[in-house]
């Protein structure tokens, strides 16, 4: 059942999850292939802040932080797994692995591989202060419009 407050997560986490995929861009080794990464992660964040956060706006403040940042996490996980998963997909394209189960290793390989450039201030801190900010507004817009 559509709610101002999933309406509210949707917006406000497809918005940070674009600022974060921009302050990830910024790590990247140049050269990286980067196809529309920060449009991605936006869809997931809308998707995440639909479904977790916005499902638990009415829950008070501490489930609206809560939320923020499982929803926060979840997307760049997400992000993560799929951004992965695409570049398997066009290095098993170029032969580049044996078989099928060196290639689904190869994802959780370019996973902590990505991973690790996420593992900055700027992208840890809009992760970790974007999420409580963005789940604090979400659980005000559900508790104030319900």
């Amino acid at each position: 059942m559509p709610t101002a407050g999933k309406l509210a997560g949707a917006v406000i986490f497809a918005a940070l999850g674009y600022v974060i995929a921009e302050a990830y861009a910024m790590n990247l080794p140049p050269g990286t292939a980067f196809p529309a990464f920060g449009a991605g992660l936006a869809l997931l964040g809308l998707i995440c802040g639909w479904r977790i956060v916005g499902a638990q706006a009415r829950s008070g403040l501490v489930g609206a932080l809560n939320g923020g940042l499982q929803t926060a996490v979840t997307m760049v996980f997400l992000g993560l797994f799929f951004f992965s998963t695409w570049q398997m997909i066009l290095k098993s394209l170029r032969k580049m692995y044996d078989g099928p189960f060196e290639a689904v290793v190869g994802i959780f390989e370019m996973m902590v591989e990505y991973g690790s450039y996420a593992m900055t201030p700027r992208v840890l801190g809009l992760m970790v202060v974007g999420g409580f900010v963005c789940g604090w507004l979400t659980g005000m817009i559900g508790r104030r419009y319900p």
